[in-house]
């Protein structure tokens, strides 16, 4: 009789991430940006430079020194053309999606081209206007780039929290999911099919997108927790972790963390909650090797968006063995298995100890008889 495989579910934290990721590098959302320029050059910066055009405020801007460096034609003549080339080169971005085709856009580069030019032939008003305008368009434009960036796995537990509230706030409803672990790939090998993929080893890695082809991209390594992340998890919960600036601070205030992020969090002696999550998080990941297996989307069927994203009841993966040098995430008695007579209790942040073996590194595991 035939072996049944159980089917792999996913958590819903990692269906939000699937989706977010399906969303992001959607050929929607890339045409949704290549609209925002649109508006930007048609609704926005045409109709102030017709304005200063008409008040004739270059008349006023024209120094002997500086010749028309600060004057609506100069920008016209030296900025517009980045927001022009920016049009037509995601326009080329939306073509190439065709052929499963992907690539970081030029947003970032050309809007700091634009802001190379003096904006003085405006009033601040409409300086701030079309500053929070290109900050928009930056930070919409940043998720699709970090998500198709060829060279680096930007997307972490942190990154994907970061964000989640806003695209929870848009989404009422995501695809269903199918994990194909007869799509599985170890990290630092193309995928078969393009699309998201899940770590199949290790349940708080980030997932992550990739494409096959010629012009692929390699799987990744994960972007996990490490023994600060775990321990974040377990006291914070899933709910909580990096967007409850209370309950941040706590942990990053803790013993035996205190010491490591007090000048993290607090400004002389005054305490920043706020600063909290992003001051954990520059602490809590490392990469490892794992399988990955792909995450498809199931044809026309829809469920509703988990905006809890998973209870604060969830625990973190405890690791049942610790290597010397490393921190304890759970106390508890442990045992040396190269030393024997080395079972002792260690408390949660101690750092394990090395023992004299000819075994090299020492590992320390966990005890199954807790009882003292």
């Amino acid at each position: 009789m035939a072996k049944v495989i159980a089917p792999i579910r996913l958590t819903p934290w990692q269906k939000a991430q699937a989706a977010m990721l399906y969303h992001f590098t959607s050929v929607d959302y890339l045409k949704g940006l290549h609209k925002l320029i649109g508006e930007l050059i048609s609704g926005l910066v045409g109709p102030l430079l017709e304005t200063a055009r008409t008040q004739g405020r270059d008349k006023v801007l024209v120094s002997e020194v500086w010749g028309d460096r600060n004057t609506a034609r100069n920008w016209e003549y030296n900025a517009w053309p980045f927001l022009n080339d920016l049009q037509i080169s995601l326009a080329k971005d939306i073509a190439l999606r065709t052929s499963e085709k992907f690539r970081r856009t030029a947003v970032n580069e050309s809007l700091r081209g634009v802001a190379e030019y003096s904006m003085d032939w405006a009033t601040p008003d409409e300086e701030r206007i079309l500053q929070l305008a290109t900050a928009t368009i930056s930070e919409y434009a940043s998720q699709y780039d970090d998500a198709v960036n060829p060279y680096q796995n930007r997307w972490d537990d942190y990154c994907f929290a970061y964000v989640y509230p806003t695209f929870a706030r848009q989404m009422l409803r995501m695809p269903k999911f199918e994990v194909r672990p007869d799509f599985s790939v170890l990290a630092g090998e193309l995928p078969q099919r393009t699309g998201v993929y899940v770590a199949l080893d290790d349940p708080h890695a980030s997932l992550q997108f990739v494409w096959s082809g010629s012009d692929g991209v390699k799987l990744r390594m994960a972007n996990t927790f490490n023994e600060i992340g775990l321990a974040a998890f377990a006291a914070v919960g899933r709910k909580s972790l990096w967007l409850d600036d209370e309950k941040m601070f706590a942990f990053a205030t803790s013993e035996p963390y205190a010491k490591l992020f007090h000048d993290s969090v607090y400004l002389g002696d005054e305490p920043y909650p706020s600063l909290a999550p992003s001051a954990v998080a520059r602490s809590a990941f490392t990469e490892k090797p794992c399988r990955w297996a792909l995450v498809d989307i199931v044809p026309n069927e829809f469920e509703e968006l988990d905006t809890s994203a998973e209870t604060d009841t969830t625990q973190a993966q405890i690791p049942d063995r610790v290597a010397s040098g490393d921190r304890f995430v759970q106390s508890g008695y442990y045992f040396a298995p190269a030393a024997p007579g080395s079972r002792r209790f260690f408390s949660a942040g101690e750092i394990a100890p090395s023992v004299n073996s000819s075994y090299g590194q020492t590992f320390w595991q966990w005890e199954e008889n807790q009882e003292n």
